[in-house]
C-alpha cells in the first residue's frame, strides 16, 4: 500500500510538473488578476518587492516565472 502510495504520489507531481509547463507563461493583467486570484493591490505590492512587467502597446505584460519569484519572496518575508 505504501508503494502505491509512493507512486501515485509521484505521478501527481509529473503532472502538477507539465500542467505548469504548459500553462501561459506572458500574462497580461487580468490573466494574472484570475491565475492567481489576485487584485490590482496585490500587484501593486509586488511591484515594490520587484516584479517586472513590460509594456505592450496599452497593456501591462508579466512572466509567470517573475511572478512565481515574487511569491517567493513574499512567502519567505512571513
Amino acid at each position: 500500500m505504501e508503494l502505491v502510495r509512493g507512486i501515485l504520489g509521484v505521478v501527481s507531481q509529473k503532472v502538477e510538473e507539465a500542467s505548469r509547463s504548459q500553462q501561459k507563461q506572458i500574462l497580461n493583467q487580468s490573466e494574472l488578476f484570475k491565475a492567481y486570484d489576485c487584485n490590482y493591490r496585490d500587484v501593486e505590492r509586488w511591484l515594490k518587492l520587484g516584479l517586472k512587467r513590460r509594456r505592450q502597446g496599452q497593456k501591462w505584460m508579466y512572466d509567470r516565472r517573475d511572478v512565481e519569484a515574487i511569491l517567493e519572496i513574499e512567502k519567505e518575508a512571513i
